[in-house]
């Protein structure tokens, strides 16, 4: 039989949310009462989607108890809550069995500041699905990698299941028949490989055999080609590319546009003005869509959302850009449009996608330019 807590565990934010709590521990074993905690509130963190309880004389804070955890699941519990920083301490709550002491998942450190009242229905909505797949690949994984590892990977399995979400809101127009037979994870690093056993109808409308593919699971980004229409210039960067290196290319420096991975929660506009600012120090005016594709569908789950940025560009040529804490070590160029369109005819544009954006911007440079 299973070792049980013996602490209640107060619940006031996103643990709330069954299918979380689910995902780290499963459905059963427990008991969920609800309980309230005095003189104090729950609010948002500025420029955060989680929750604190702030101290509030007069305010009720609602939750819920949850009782005759196993100590396996508490386990759970604690290492999911610490890839945040959070740890336990004491509070007395009330249930309507009368006062109790329980434990509740708070901050290690100090942190910013907070600011409107949280809403578990808000969350729910926009972070409640990203939240519970990051949440499973955590699980999934915590038997595999040491704690150190996982914490790592955390900000990029949170991004890939943003990926997910996204790639959920697109319309399934495609009514033909696939069934996904099982997949295993085969390795955990920037990217995720998986090996995926399914079947599919076929364009005669049989059942194929079973396959079996491997696929790089990797992120949604946001692409933006910089453009001037009163100067008909644009900015394109430079940079060292390690794809080149392992096809054994004696030149990985390559020309591309303006480009980043879009932050969970993030709308793709607004990393590709971030991005900008941050690669090459440009304040966009309009962005106007240009493309959302798959890159390389046939192994990769990487998704690009391409945008062309109107800006104002000033006389200098070239400067260096990026975030150096990130590493980042980018030159920035100014192109006339002719000029990059000429690269492009001589080969020198190796990108796909930016040879994609050039092509539009070429289809679309007058109506630009006449609206400037």
């Amino acid at each position: 039989m299973a070792a049980v807590s013996p602490e209640p565990l107060f619940l006031f934010g996103t643990l709330r949310h069954r299918p979380l709590l689910e995902a780290i521990v499963g459905a059963d074993g427990y008991r969920l009462v609800p309980a309230t905690l005095k003189d104090h509130e729950i609010r948002r963190v500025a420029d955060h989607a989680y929750p604190f309880l702030v101290p509030e004389k007069g305010s009720t804070a609602s939750g819920l108890v949850c009782l005759d955890l196993s100590a396996a699941q508490r386990e759970a519990l604690d290492a999911y809550e610490a890839l945040f920083g959070y740890a336990c301490t004491t509070v007395e709550v009330e249930t309507n069995t009368g006062p109790m002491t329980a434990r509740v998942y708070r901050p290690g450190g100090s942190l910013a500041t907070v600011a409107d009242p949280w809403s578990l229905e808000d969350w729910a909505e926009k972070w409640g699905g990203m939240t519970v797949q990051a949440a499973s690949e955590v699980m999934n994984l915590r038997s595999k990698i040491p704690d150190e590892e996982l914490r790592q990977r955390f900000p990029t399995i949170r991004a890939r299941a943003w990926s997910s979400c996204l790639g959920q809101r697109h319309p399934a127009r495609s009514r033909r028949r696939l069934d996904l037979t099982s997949q295993t994870n085969r390795h955990l690093g920037f990217y995720r490989l998986d090996e995926h056993h399914f079947r599919h109808e076929t364009f005669t409308g049989t059942l194929s055999e079973e396959k079996t593919r491997e696929v790089f699971v990797g992120f949604d980004a946001a692409l933006v080609l910089p453009y001037d229409p009163a100067s008909d210039r644009l900015v394109l960067i430079e940079q060292m590319r390690i794809g080149p290196v392992a096809r054994s290319d004696p030149d990985p420096w390559l020309l591309e546009p303006i480009a980043g991975l879009i932050d969970p929660g993030e709308d793709p506009a607004q990393t590709a003005r971030r991005e900008a600012r941050e690669e090459a120090g440009l304040a966009l005016t309009d962005l106007e869509p240009i493309a959302e594709v798959y890159p390389s569908p046939g192994g990769s789950s990487d998704f690009f959302h391409c945008f062309l940025g109107r800006c104002t560009l000033d006389t200098r040529k070239s400067w260096t850009g990026g975030l150096e804490d990130e590493g980042e070590d980018i030159r920035v160029h100014v192109l006339p449009t002719d000029d990059a369109l000429a690269r492009l005819d001589r080969g020198d544009i190796r990108v796909a996608p930016l040879a994609m954006m050039l092509l539009w911007l070429a289809r679309h440079r007058s109506r630009l330019q006449a609206s400037a």
